[in-house]
This record gives C-alpha cells, structure tokens and sequence, in this order.
C-alpha cells in the first residue's frame, strides 16, 4: 500500500482536492499539496520534481477541467513516467465530475469515481482505492442454482465476514480510538459492526460508546453529519437495550444526535432535534431531581435549536432554559458555553437592549479567556467583533477581528477554514458589510 501520495489537480477542483488528501491524511498517509506547502515566493518546479520523486504515488483529481488543463497532463504525464522507472500503478485516477472522452495517456487506467457517493461512500472507497488489492477473506456466495436470491438495493453491498466481536474486542478498540490508533482500522471495524444485526448484548456498553465517540469523530473533525447520525443511532440502540429509556446515558445520546441534526438545520430536523433535546433534560429531571446539573448540556442543545428555530416564543424558552442551568453549572467552562449562548440569543432579538446584553456577556468572556492562546479566545474576539459593529463601534469591531485572524492564524494549520472565514468576515466588515460575518457556534 503507497504510504504517501501526490495529489494532481486543476485549481477549478480545489474544494475536491482538499479533501481527498485531508481523508487520506485521516486515514494515515502523507499527502504532498502544494498550496499547503509552498510559501510565497517559493520555487513550484523545483518543489514539484521533489514532491513526485519522493510520493509513492499520485493522486489525479480528474474533471473535464483537469484533462483541459496542460499543467494538470504535465503532471500526469510526468507520473507516468515516474510509474514506467518503478514498478507502475503510480498514477491513481479519482473522478470528481463526469468525463466524456477519456485520454489515452488516463483512459486505460483503473480509477475510482466519487460522482454521485455521499461523505461516508466516498470515504470508504477512497481508503479502498489506495490500499492493496487481496483476495476475500471468506468464501464469496456461490453462483449456481442454490445461491440466496439477490439482495435488495438497500442491503450494503459488502457484508462484514467472520463471527461477532467479543466484549473484550470492543473494548479494545474503543481505547484504541481514544488513543487515536490506527484510525483506518477503527474506522474499518465500526463501519463493518454498524452493518451486523448479531452483535452481542454483552457489549452493548462499549458497542455504544465507540458509537458514540466515532460520530462525535465524525461530526467534529469531518464534518460527516449522515455518517455521525447513523452512528449516533447505532449507540443509542446499544444504550436502550443497556441502560433503558430512562438512562442519564440515553439522555446524553439524544443530545449528542441532536446537535447533528441541528447542522442540516431543515424544519423536519430541527423538530426532530428539539424533541430529542426535551426527552434528554426531562430524563435526566427525573432521574437527578429538578434542575440537574446534569442536564447542562441538554439545555444548552436545547436553547441552540430554539435560537435556529425562532419561532414565537423561542428566545423567551431558550432564555429560561438557559438561566436554569447557569445557576447550577458547576465548571467554569460550562458556564462560560452557557452565557455564549445567552449572548446569542440576546442578540437575536434584535434590540437595542438585547445588544447591550451581549455586549456585556461578550466581554466578560473575553476577559474570562485573557492571555489564553486558544481557539476558545478566537472565537470570543470574533463575536464581540460582531456585537460591536452594530452597537456601532466599527474601529472597535475590526481591532478584534483582526486580533481573532492573527491569533487563528498562530494556532491553527494555514488551510483551517476557520482561517479562511476569519479572513472574508474580516473583509466584508472594511468593506462595511456587516452580513458578511456572523457570531460562530
């Protein structure tokens, strides 16, 4: 299996390509893009010649704009090359938009076409594509007369092989994924056991937790929502069988598949979330008594989906839920979560009084985080950047964006989208836009 890749692709294709080498970059290759490593000035033939001698192979970013391009058939050509002097297969074909006529010098090579695969497919096929061919580990069905009828559509294409995991393996590799070992693997493992429907009950904990943990993965690190929420539903049927309806475990499930709901963000899934988040702080009401500590979270979900929502009476349920759960929070960071959300809600109403609020709450976060280093600081400059701009004080708003950008920019890789929104709200504001930027999550 080629340990690093050289990715190839034209500048129309960008978003795809990024992509494709943070994935296998997640999946525990080393990838070799230019615009994550050239500096300004810095000599692109020269990195270029050195990048391809030293990749085990290229991945080409194929469209109609790549194969139009001569830079992108340099490349290519190059990488054949490359191929032809080793032992071939350098150049691997990964199809990002429909291509009519194939050119003889990639037409006769075995790609992988990502058009029309959802973030999860797409990901499962790439780290199938770039790993070595091998032979089935078990038996393949038998063509002939007594073969099983055909499976429906809806039925995964690959079933996993081999008898259920013990209790004993799902605890090792739930701590293998706290570790962060061998993400491929831990990866490879969860998406086969989501596939079984005979799972043992013995570990019906650990099965749920590794859920849980690899959509929370998933969700935060890429952004895989359809992958989180089949995960999410994964553990909480685990949990169910575990813990029952009732559980405090259970309760913080519902929250957690609530908060993926929330980023599709249609009407249906905001409904969905927000009766999801009411059944996670009434069970856990009942379960620790009115008001619970243990219900924080629950309420912060709750009153960020009432903030999204907005309907009548929204803000006003958020504002209580939120008050309730600050008098009782007991860590300082939990309460500094609780009055951000405050702080947005105030906002979202819209008034003079309610930005005044905010711009209260907003600078007592900030001086709550003062001397930190942190993404935590970014986003609090970045708010009250906002907060700021339409009480009017635009000098004020954009000495804070500008500290966020320069702080991100310290702290976070040089293609972090937090980095790239930090630059165009920092734009939108010089050039008197105010909606150009918003408070972040």
């Amino acid at each position: 299996m080629p340990d690093s890749f050289f990715i190839s692709y034209n500048s129309a294709d960008r978003d795809w390509a990024h992509w494709i080498a943070w994935t296998l970059q997640d999946l525990g290759h080393r990838v070799r893009v230019h615009e994550w490593e050239i500096a300004s000035g810095g000599n692109v033939p020269m990195w270029m010649e050195q990048a391809l001698t030293d990749a085990d192979a290229m991945i080409a970013v194929v469209s109609p704009a790549f194969l139009d391009a001569r830079y992108s058939q340099a490349e290519v050509h190059a990488g054949n090359w490359r191929g032809f002097q080793s032992r071939g297969g350098f150049v691997k074909p990964v199809v990002v938009a429909d291509v009519a006529d194939w050119p003889i010098f990639l037409g006769n090579l075995k790609r992988l076409s990502l058009v029309g695969l959802s973030r999860e497919q797409s990901r499962d096929a790439l780290a199938a594509f770039v790993s070595d061919p091998a032979a089935p580990r078990s038996e393949p069905g038998f063509p002939g007369a007594d073969s099983p009828p055909a499976a429906a559509e809806s039925t995964p294409a690959r079933a996993p092989a081999g008898p259920p995991p013990s209790a004993v393996q799902v605890d090792r590799l739930l701590a293998a994924h706290r570790r962060g070992d061998d993400r491929e693997r831990v990866s490879q493992a969860v998406a086969d056991w989501l596939q079984r429907d005979d799972l043992p009950a013995e570990a019906d904990v650990g099965l749920g937790r590794l859920f849980n943990e690899d959509a929370i993965y998933r969700l935060d690190r890429l952004g895989d929502i359809d992958g989180a929420i089949r995960r999410f539903d994964a553990a909480l049927t685990c949990h169910l069988r575990a813990f029952g309806a009732a559980s405090n475990d259970v309760a913080v499930l519902k929250s957690n598949k609530a908060s993926a709901l929330v980023e599709i963000g249609t009407p249906a899934c905001l409904t969905e979330a927000l009766g999801l988040a009411r059944e996670a702080v009434a069970a856990q009401e009942a379960q620790f008594g009115p008001n619970p500590a243990e219900a924080d979270v629950s309420r912060l979900m709750t009153a960020r989906i009432l903030l999204a929502r907005h309907g009548p009476g929204d803000l006003d349920e958020a504002d209580r839920l939120l008050a309730e759960a600050r008098r009782v929070a007991r860590t300082p960071q939990t309460q500094r979560d609780l009055d951000g959300m405050r702080a947005r809600v105030a906002k979202a109403r819209r008034t003079r009084a309610g930005l005044a609020v905010a711009l209260d709450i907003e600078r007592a976060l900030l001086d709550a985080v003062s001397g930190d280093r942190s993404e935590e600081r970014a986003t609090s400059l970045n708010n009250l950047a906002f907060t700021l701009w339409a009480t009017g004080r635009h000098s004020e708003a954009e000495r804070h964006l500008q500290a966020a950008l320069e702080l991100r920019r310290s702290i976070l890789h040089p293609n972090h989208p937090a980095i790239s929104d930090n630059e165009a709200s920092l734009a939108a504001l010089q050039r008197g836009e105010p909606s150009g930027f918003e408070a972040r999550d």
